[in-house]
């Protein structure tokens, strides 16, 4: 599924993540920032472009991740994000197509409750997932084995409003890796089905680019970034 990348990062000095301050809170976003990602934005019924198109890095956490995408993506400013999530928390990143039919969101992500591990966490967003969602049905649910680390991969189909006050079936994959107990990473993609699997190879170029360290040190304390 994946094929092999010889630039991954591995010696990103993710331990200054834990010196940023809790300016953005992650911990209790998961839900709703998928929800809102799959739920409520609205999309333009025309084709984006796959990953034939150039592709850049773009720096993250101030420099701390960096991501490969197309260069002519543009990331969603909050006053733009505001107006497409309303009244939802938001995700750190938000890239997309000038015409809005595609998106690629990157996010850290704390544990909202300690007591819980964050398998049992996302077995209850799933649910959530399944409860809320009109027209919801799994595509894929797996762990694979992604450059060595373990990725936790959701697929799955819903029915969204469209730019047309009519609704379009969307599909929306996820692929989480937990980086400590306490916190995890997110990337998520999302197109109207028509045009996703001519966006598949982007989303798993999101994934394979994304410059964790197979080592990386306990995360656990993480409270948010400074954008």
């Amino acid at each position: 599924m994946f094929g092999s990348r010889q630039n991954w990062r591995s010696h990103t000095r993710l331990d200054e993540l834990l010196k940023l301050s809790g300016h953005l809170a992650h911990g209790g976003k998961l839900l709703a920032c998928t929800l809102a990602l799959a739920g409520v934005l609205f999309f333009a019924g025309s084709s984006s472009a796959s990953l034939a198109q150039d592709a850049g890095l773009r720096e993250l956490y101030g420099g701390l991740l960096e991501v490969e995408l197309p260069t002519d993506y543009e990331e969603m400013r909050i006053t733009e994000m505001e107006r497409t999530f309303p009244s939802l928390p938001l995700p750190d990143y938000v890239y997309s197509d000038r015409i809005r039919t595609n998106l690629v969101a990157i996010s850290i992500i704390n544990n909202p409750n300690p007591d819980v591990d964050l398998l049992t966490y996302t077995a209850t967003w799933a649910r959530s997932l399944e409860s809320q969602l009109e027209g919801f049905s799994w595509v894929q649910r797996k762990v694979a084995r992604i450059e060595g680390r373990p990725w936790i991969v959701w697929q799955y189909r819903a029915v969204t409003p469209d730019l047309t006050e009519g609704t379009t079936t969307s599909e929306t994959i996820m692929f989480m890796s937990i980086l400590s107990k306490d916190v995890m990473v997110m990337v998520l993609g999302h197109a109207p089905q028509i045009f996703f699997n001519k966006n598949i190879n982007l989303y798993q170029q999101a994934v394979t680019s994304l410059n964790l360290s197979i080592d990386a040190p306990q995360l656990s304390g993480l409270q948010g970034a400074v954008r």
